[in-house]
Formats: structure tokens, C-alpha cells, sequence
């Protein structure tokens, strides 16, 4: 019988295991299906440029600089109907007249194999990106993180897991998950580098086939370099069941416990831990699914409650993926609307895209931030060979000391000269506000031209 909610919603709505557990998903390939079966090897190489003004987005900064740029990127996957290989080399070089150089690599390594009742997942990445003080990014452990100065970020990570007992009445999971965050260039003075270790450990039961048991556990160890040398661990354990009501509708429910530990130099130990709890409903119709669903978690800064409604809807040209809620912490007081929107609409020669999202995330100085996010494409073919390409993307924080503000828009136009030979060209405009700083504004022109080889299957 076909399973709308699978076990990991259960730990999703146990509040704060669903922070451990996210650690664990890599953007590993979805299993590979008989259709994708073979092997497939590509090279792309991109050589451009860009030039402009305040390209670094400084408050106030008004100077002129321009950069050139190129990337090369090769990727090779095997998919068998048991194996799916995943390899990904990348660097992006660039070379700025205002010093700010670097070669950013991108290393991916996965692979999945599937035994019978058993299959084994591995990953392993390398990603060096640029770092401005306008950058937000979060870690493994779901921690915000607000850069300041400019140089290069490198991540390194490795995930392992086992699941055994598929299509079994017992089945188990284990997972870990390690990072390493490191700083270089004038970055390393200013942000911390950081580590993360995570271990879950999952067991499910099919009571019967209206009914089923999820026991979940898991262990996250977290360190930074910072100055207050700061050191947090956390463990979770919930007992989920599901429970189908009709063909339609099912109810979740889970019960469990969480603790998190936080050590800091000049600080007294501090530790929060608590009941968590989940419940929600699930119905399908033809169109879709709903949700009602409330989680009460245990973070670093307190209890933490979440109610939410979500709906996923598929149209005849597109998809629909809503969710509104409240979100109330215990520590803070506060109170604070949170939700996300996805939308995709797609055309003969037109495809729009949008996602917008606001949450409530723990910076890693221990303050509860408001994120708001929204990212906007649209792409529109005047024929086979040509099109133009608008995007926005803008995110707003706001946390007791400071709000900022980030908007970013890009029109450009792209035309395949050859079959493997494609050009794109267009305006990147931003805008950076931050409280006590003057506005930050800039307008830059950039060209690239793309080189595609792919080897035969």
C-alpha cells in the first residue's frame, strides 16, 4: 500500500531531531531507475568576464574594477540497476585588477549500491566558494552563519549510511556525517572555523499495513575556533507512529526527549533539554496532499513550538508547494510568522520559478535570527536557439543588534552559436542595506562563452 509519509516525517515532527537528522542529507543522485541506465562523461569549459562598479558591494564604495573568469568542469556517472557513481572535478579561477584572486575548487564523490533488503550510501565533497561580508550560509547543524570580510570559505565533508530490512516488516538505518569548515585569505581573520560530527541511528516497524513504528536517535558534536571556543553537543531520541485512517489520510504522531549541551570560555555551562512532541494529519486528494502539523524542539536557546499548514498541488503546467505557521520560542518570548512558497510554471518557450521562505534560525553567537528569502526566475525561448533570462533573489535578516537587507537582480541573454557552443551576456545590479552603514549599490556588464564535449553512451 502506497505510503504518503514516510518514517523520516516522523522525525521531522519531533522538533529538534529533525535538525540532527538534516545533517545527513548530501545531494547524493536519486537512485537510478532502468531508463537511466549507462555511463555518462561531459566537459565544460566557460571563459568570460565582468566589469563594474562597487562589484564587492561596499557601503558607500563607488570605485570601478572589472575581473576575467573561467571554469572547467568535468563530470562522469555510472548507473547500473543496482550502482549509481557519481563523480564532479570543477575549479572556477578568477583574476580581479583589486587583488581579490582565487581558484575555487569543487570536488563530489558519490556512490550508492543496492544488495538485496540492503543498500549502502557514500559521499565525499570539497567545495571552496568566495567570501564577502555580505554572505549567508548555514553549517551542518543548521546554524546561521553571517560572514564578515572577504577571502574563501573551504568545506570538506564525508557521509555514510546504511539502510537495511527495505520492503522488510523490521528495518533499520545508520548514519554519519562529518564537516570541516576552514577560512583562508582575509576571511580566516574575521570567521571561525568550525567542526561537526553527526550519528543517527534509526529502527521502523510495519505493525501492520495501516500501521507503523519509527524510533530514531541520534548524536551531533559541534566545535568552533571561535574566541569563546564554543562546544555544543546534542542528542535526541523520539518513537513515531503512523497511523493510516483511510485510503487518503493518515495521522502522525511522536514522543521523545532532547538535550543540547553548550560550553563556552567565560560562560557558565548552559543546558536546555525537554520533552519534544510531534503530531499531524495528512489527506491526498487528486491534486495533492495536506498537512496539519504542530512540533514542539529543544534548541540551543530554549523550547522552540511550530504550527504549520502546508499544501502541495500539481497543475496541468506546473507545481505548487505552500506552507504557513507560527513559530513561538519559549526563551525569547517572541512570536514570529514563518513559512515558504514554491511555484513552477512551464510553457511551450516560457518557465517561471519562484521560492520564498521566512524562518527562525540560531546564529552561532547563540541569538535567534529572523531569515526572509526570495528567489524569482523566469526564462523566455524566442526560439530554439536563443532566450532571455530574468532573476531576483533577496534576503532580509533580522536579529536583536542589527537588520540587513540583500537584493540581487540578473537579465541575460544566452544563444547557442554551435550545437556545443552556447554564449550568455547580460546586467547583474545590487543592493546591500545594513543598519549604521551607508547603502551599498552596484551595476555590473559580464560575458561568458560555454564549451560542451560529451563522449558518447
Amino acid at each position: 500500500m502506497k505510503r504518503p509519509v514516510s518514517g523520516k516525517v516522523l522525525i521531522g515532527l519531533a522538533g529538534s531531531t529533525a535538525l540532527s537528522i538534516a545533517a545527513f542529507n548530501f545531494a547524493l543522485p536519486v537512485f537510478a531507475q532502468d531508463s537511466d541506465v549507462g555511463i555518462r562523461s561531459a566537459f565544460d569549459v566557460t571563459i568570460g568576464g565582468r566589469a563594474g562598479r562597487n562589484l564587492d558591494l561596499d557601503p558607500g564604495g563607488t570605485d570601478t574594477s572589472a575581473e576575467a573568469n573561467a571554469a572547467l568542469r568535468y563530470s562522469y556517472d555510472r548507473n547500473t540497476t543496482v550502482t549509481q557513481l557519481h563523480f564532479l572535478a570543477e575549479t572556477s579561477p578568477i583574476w580581479s585588477d583589486d587583488g581579490n584572486n582565487g581558484a575555487y575548487p569543487v570536488l563530489q564523490f558519490s556512490l550508492k549500491h543496492r544488495a538485496p533488503r540492503t543498500e549502502l550510501s557514500a559521499g565525499l565533497s570539497f567545495a571552496q566558494s568566495e567570501v564577502t561580508s555580505q554572505s549567508i550560509s548555514y553549517d551542518d547543524a543548521g546554524t546561521l552563519l553571517v560572514y564578515d570580510g572577504k577571502g574563501q570559505r573551504n568545506l570538506a565533508r564525508v557521509q555514510l549510511g546504511l539502510q537495511g530490512g527495505i520492503d522488510m516488516p523490521l528495518g533499520y538505518t545508520f548514519g554519519y556525517s562529518g564537516s570541516r569548515l576552514s577560512y583562508s585569505g582575509d576571511a580566516s581573520d574575521s570567521n571561525s572555523d568550525s567542526r561537526s560530527d553527526s550519528f543517527s541511528l534509526g529502527l521502523t516497524a510495519e505493525l501492520s499495513s495501516m500501521t507503523s513504528l519509527a524510533l530514531d536517535m541520534s548524536h551531533v558534536e559541534y566545535d568552533a575556533d571561535n574566541d569563546l571556543q564554543t562546544h555544543r553537543h546534542t542528542d535526541a531520541v523520539s518513537l513515531g507512529v503512523q497511523q493510516r485512517i483511510d485510503a487518503a489520510t493518515s495521522l502522525n504522531l511522536s514522543l521523545g526527549y532532547s538535550s543540547v549541551d553548550l560550553e563556552r570560555i567565560g560562560y557558565a555551562d548552559d543546558q536546555n533539554d525537554g520533552v519534544t512532541v510531534g503530531a499531524g494529519v495528512t489527506r491526498e486528494d487528486g491534486l495533492g496532499v495536506y498537512t496539519i502539523s504542530y512540533g514542539r524542539s529543544v534548541t540551543q536557546n530554549g523550547a522552540r513550538d511550530d504550527v504549520r499548514v502546508l499544501r502541495n498541488r500539481e497543475t496541468k503546467n506546473g507545481e505548487f508547494s505552500g506552507m504557513v505557521g507560527v513559530s513561538y520560542g519559549d526563551e525569547s518570548g517572541s512570536t514570529d510568522f514563518i513559512g515558504s512558497l514554491s511555484y513552477m510554471h512551464e510553457l511551450k518557450r516560457d518557465r517561471l520559478q519562484a521560492t520564498a521562505s521566512r524562518a527562525v534560525r540560531s546564529a552561532d553567537d547563540g541569538t535567534e535570527v529572523v531569515l526572509t528569502r526570495l528567489d524569482g526566475n523566469v526564462t523566455h525561448e524566442f526560439s530554439p536557439l536563443s532566450s532571455m533570462n530574468f532573476g531576483l533573489t533577496a534576503t532580509a535578516t533580522n536579529r536583536d543588534t542589527s537588520d540587513q537587507l540583500r537584493v540581487d537582480a540578473r537579465v541575460a541573454y544566452s544563444h547557442k552559436l554551435t550545437q556545443d557552443v552556447s554564449m550568455s551576456t547580460g546586467i547583474n545590479l545590487g543592493l546591500l542595506t545594513r543598519d549604521s552603514y551607508d547603502d551599498a549599490q552596484s551595476q555590473s556588464l559580464f560575458f561568458n562563452l560555454t564549451r560542451h564535449f560529451e563522449a558518447p553512451r
